[in-house]
């Protein structure tokens, strides 16, 4: 039987590239892979996943500004200067939503992909280190 795994290495997706696929599309991740292997087989496939990527990221700005600069402002406890990786920024907002940061659940994927691609460290997996 074929796990999640299996087919996320046949499909010449990233994971993180089948999440956003699977978050644009509102469908479970194994569905994201098969679909994300009939994109890539199209012209303009991978222009298709790059707009779903984006548009995931521009989501996750929405909360940020939304939820995020009701606590961090460039004044008051600023993330510019923060370099965090994916897995990093996950622990961040776990704790911040422990502490009463109110971050619907819905909305926790693409702000971390946001968070992840804007303070993410340069060279790292999920973090180009643009902002």
């Amino acid at each position: 039987m074929l796990r999640f795994e299996d087919c996320l290495a046949l499909c010449g997706l990233t994971e993180d590239e089948v999440q956003a696929i699977a978050q644009h599309e509102h469908v479970p991740e194994i569905a994201a892979v098969e679909f994300g292997n009939y994109l890539v087989q199209t012209p303009d496939g991978e222009l298709l996943i790059n707009a779903m990527i984006r548009d995931d990221i521009d989501e996750g700005a929405k909360t940020y500004k939304e939820v995020c600069t009701q606590c961090h402002t460039a004044k008051v406890r600023p993330l510019d200067k923060k370099q965090l990786t994916k897995e990093q920024w996950r622990q961040a907002v776990a704790k911040m939503v422990d502490l009463g940061a109110e971050v619907p659940k819905d909305k926790i994927p693409a702000l971390l992909d946001y968070l992840a691609s804007t303070h993410g460290p340069a060279g790292a997996a999920g973090g180009d280190g643009k902002k």
